[in-house]
């Protein structure tokens, strides 16, 4: 895979983590429960996004 792919990947990877990691919190203690689990689902891709650009 070519240095800029995996980049991009990794970029992709970080920044859905972070974005479902931050969403996951409030939206338990508000009890909006679709958004926790898109949120959740959010950040379980972007850690495997982490595991493809990272992996060889």
């Amino acid at each position: 895979m070519k240095k800029t792919k995996k980049n991009l990947l990794a970029l992709a990877g970080v920044v859905s983590a972070v974005v479902g990691a931050v969403l996951v919190y409030p939206s338990f203690s508000k009890e909006i429960y679709w958004l926790a689990t898109a949120s959740i689902l959010l950040l379980v891709l972007g850690l495997v996004l982490l595991a493809f650009a990272f992996g060889d």
